[in-house]
């Protein structure tokens, strides 16, 4: 008997890569409404949810949401599914029009109300110092801000998660990458593992490999003003507060570059 199939809209590109080889769905991990996350046998998890901009860089929209997605035995149907690039590339000799649009993007957003963890003292005393090492270019002392950060709050994404991953958008395009050698992403990589939950480091995991949510793509890759603040307003109405703690991330990588720039 063929398992029943469940027609996808859209996923990355390496994600897509992974899954045309064994399409079946793994054993669920988390459940909720509209949304299922499964961990394959390696510990690598992805998520299924509804129609709509891919929520994570490890997601799969389908065409339709069906209720039974967690009940097992189902398997992908892959066909005609857009494949999405999900990694932010460097701007290099455009970063200054990059920072506008990102700026611009960011304007419609200002007034997205964020967790309140990260008004705490300490999440504020990691906040400036993650914002000091980005305008230093100090690796290891941003390391040590994004140590703190892991973890800080509640939720399947703490906030200081989701913080991390938007700054990390923000140094992708405008900082070439900085500070994502491999000894940092390994550090970083690690740290999540033990100090968050696993969604939350599977979010960091392809952060510091330059992969984001589609929204968030979406924000440091736009192309016009227009789409800039299409997608920061997507990404604002994400989760409780995950899109917004990740604005706050993006807008404070923003500043603290700039002020780099200005003491260069």
């Amino acid at each position: 008997m063929m398992a029943p199939k469940l027609r996808v809209r859209a996923l990355g590109t390496e994600l897509a890569s992974r899954l045309e080889a064994e399409p079946r769905l793994p054993r669920p991990h988390s459940v909720f409404t509209r949304a299922v996350n499964f961990e394959t046998v390696d510990g690598t998890l992805f998520a299924v949810h509804g129609p709509g901009p891919l929520a994570a860089p490890f997601a799969i929209a389908l065409e339709r949401w069906r209720d039974d997605v967690a009940d097992g035995g189902l398997t992908l149907d892959l066909g005609r599914a857009r494949r999405v690039d999900l990694r932010v590339r460097p701007a290099w000799e455009f970063a200054e029009h990059a920072r506008r649009l990102l700026r611009d993007g960011l304007l419609t957003t200002r007034g997205a109300r964020g967790a309140r963890g990260l008004d705490s003292p300490g999440a504020r005393a990691a906040r400036a110092a993650l914002s000091g090492a980005i305008r230093r270019r100090d690796a290891a002392d941003f390391l040590d801000a994004a140590r703190e950060l892991v973890g800080l709050g509640e939720g399947l994404t703490p906030a200081g998660d989701d913080y991390l991953v938007g700054t990390l958008a923000v140094l992708h395009r405008l900082a070439g990458g900085w500070p994502g050698a491999a000894s940092v992403a390994r550090a970083l990589g690690a740290h999540a593992g033990d100090a968050t939950t696993s969604v939350a480091a599977a979010f960091l995991r392809h952060a510091v490999a330059g992969q984001f949510s589609e929204p968030l793509r979406d924000l440091a890759m736009a192309e016009s003003a227009a789409a800039a603040r299409v997608a920061a307003a997507t990404l604002a109405g994400m989760g409780a507060t995950s899109g917004a703690d990740t604005l706050a991330g993006v807008r404070a990588a923003l500043d603290a570059l700039a002020r780099a720039d200005v003491r260069a």
